[in-house]
């Protein structure tokens, strides 16, 4: 569905609970669902490149605690995303964070719990150094990959 010029999400998409892979990316899409969190057998989820309407992603946000199987979470270049949850580290499975090019200028303690990420991507983000510097000491002790600028 990536690319296809949906300006909201489909109903009937909600209605596929067995649903892994969901990548919505470069889609002209204003606002994320309350419903987003029925699809919680999600194990790739990208919402990347939707920048033009400044996409509102709270419900997202609030619902990302259901998605306990997700191991790819892709929302770069978004521009909207102010701030991850806390709620990020119920998602045990992932591997992969791609939150690059958004407005996240210091990342929620519980992030640093999540050793089992593999990569994480937060450049072009207004992060304070000091913040930069702490997730670069911690990434460095639990060999996880991390870029950011």
């Amino acid at each position: 569905m990536s690319g296809k010029g949906l300006e909201k999400i489909p109903i009937e998409l909600y209605q596929l609970h067995q649903l892994t892979e969901l990548d919505l990316a470069m889609n002209p899409l204003h606002h994320m669902p309350k419903k987003i969190g029925q699809l919680s057998q999600l194990r790739v989820l990208k919402f990347n490149f939707n920048w033009s309407n400044r996409i509102d992603l709270s419900h997202l946000m609030d619902e990302l605690h259901q998605f306990t199987k997700l191991r790819t979470l892709h929302l770069w270049s978004c521009k909207s995303l102010k701030q991850l949850p806390s709620n990020i580290s119920a998602c045990t499975q992932l591997q992969e964070l791609n939150v690059d090019n958004n407005l996240l200028s210091d990342v929620p303690d519980t992030l640093y719990d999540m050793i089992w990420l593999k990569k994480l991507r937060l450049s072009t983000n207004p992060i304070q150094e000091d913040i930069k510097q702490k997730l670069q000491d911690w990434a460095d002790l639990n060999v996880i990959r991390l870029i950011v600028d």
